[in-house]
């Protein structure tokens, strides 16, 4: 919080002395907003962040404990006071132990504690968002970190990754499926584990060639190892978790799994078949096809979002210099002295887009094959 910035408190009460008395007492410490009803708090709450919402236990129409659980649904941060009357005291005791406040007042309450309660809730409240930004900021960096060793170690399934965290985040989003980050995550890091494979084992394997019997004694140890490099980063035990459901899938019906299980699985199996030259729309629809397959609302999003994305897009051949952020990779594009850089799927970003700027001249095996959405301009060789 900024320094002489008021921290900005919500009371609701139906009593409108009650509010007034609010007002009157502790507008010079606080940024004070009054709800005469929980409808109208809620609403408040939608507009605006609050740090500390004080609410009293008895109102018409819904009562403080059921608002202050209505409230989490929408500030889940916000630090939640109750205050009550003596004949409401076990039902207070009850929403604390159920986790839904972090302290009840019983009334009266003069305001030099309520004062001293309402500035614990605000330190109580920026003790909450520190520890937050700080396991926020040290989970990303930890997945930045991975993803940045699976690019420099295993560039084929680095764009593996890439391809399905974009499409998997599409999907995510499109169903409104609550925390959808852990789903993104782990269409990110499910393919960690191949940093150990040798890329013509990996290669060989996407591309669904006959393995050696050592060849699949490493492709098998892929599970095992993504997960052994996750299980101890804080913040990532329900990435583990989808990641090791997706990977058992063997045992299980598709339609039985979790749905952001089914999601992912979805994910790796239409992108296993575009690698192994089935177009998009021909690759979902044998899915949908298969015994065992995944719930139909699954698939149909799935056709809606993708299965008709070869019509709205070209794909062009274009030279090394007119390389352009927002280009989709459509075949991997390989050094002169044959090695892989950039995987199909690939989204150019600005930071390769310049990057390729300062490439020597015959550097890259030219001309390179891109999808180009319809509005850009290139010159193709």
């Amino acid at each position: 919080m900024l320094p002489n910035v008021k921290p900005r408190i919500l009371c609701v009460d139906d009593d409108a002395d009650i509010l007034e008395g609010f007002k009157q007492n502790l507008r010079r410490h606080f940024n004070l907003h009054l709800a005469h009803n929980a409808n109208e708090a809620l609403e408040k709450i939608k507009e605006k962040d609050f740090e500390v919402i004080l609410t009293d236990m008895r109102m018409p129409g819904m009562d403080g404990a059921k608002f202050l659980q209505e409230s989490r649904k929408i500030a889940p941060d916000a630090v939640r006071l109750l205050l009550t009357g003596q004949c409401d005291t076990e039902s207070a005791i009850s929403a604390v132990n159920d986790g839904q406040v972090f302290r009840f007042l019983t009334k009266p309450c003069n305001s030099k504690d309520l004062k001293e309660i309402l500035d614990s809730a605000v330190t109580q409240h920026r003790l909450i968002t520190a520890e937050k930004d700080l396991l926020q900021k040290t989970l990303k960096g930890s997945i930045k970190v991975l993803t940045d060793a699976l690019a420099i170690t295993s560039p084929l399934a680095f764009g593996r990754a890439k391809r399905l965290h974009k499409r998997v985040a599409q999907v995510a989003r499109s169903m409104n499926l609550n925390d959808s980050w852990h789903v993104e995550i782990s269409s990110m890091l499910i393919q960690l584990g191949a940093i150990s494979i040798d890329e013509a084992t990996l290669e060989k394997e996407y591309l669904g060639i006959e393995l050696t019997d050592k060849e699949q004694a490493e492709i098998k140890k892929i599970p095992e190892l993504t997960l052994k490099l996750l299980e101890n980063i804080p913040r990532l035990e329900r990435v583990v978790k989808l990641i090791d459901e997706v990977f058992h899938s063997g045992k299980t019906l598709k339609k039985e799994m979790s749905i952001p299980a089914q999601i992912l699985m979805c994910a790796l199996d239409i992108d296993e078949l575009e690698m192994r030259g089935v177009e998009t729309s021909l690759a979902i629809s044998s899915l949908n096809s298969r015994e065992n397959t995944y719930k139909n609302d699954i698939i149909e999003i799935f056709i809606r979002l993708f299965g008709n994305a070869e019509q709205m897009n070209k794909i062009k051949e274009i030279p090394a210099a007119a390389i352009k952020a927002g280009m989709i990779v459509a075949e991997d594009i390989y050094t002169r002295s044959g090695a892989l850089l950039v995987t199909k799927g690939f989204e150019i970003t600005e930071s390769f887009a310049a990057k390729s700027k300062s490439f020597k001249k015959d550097f890259l095996k030219e001309p390179l094959r891109v999808i180009v959405l319809e509005d850009n301009n290139v010159s193709e060789t």
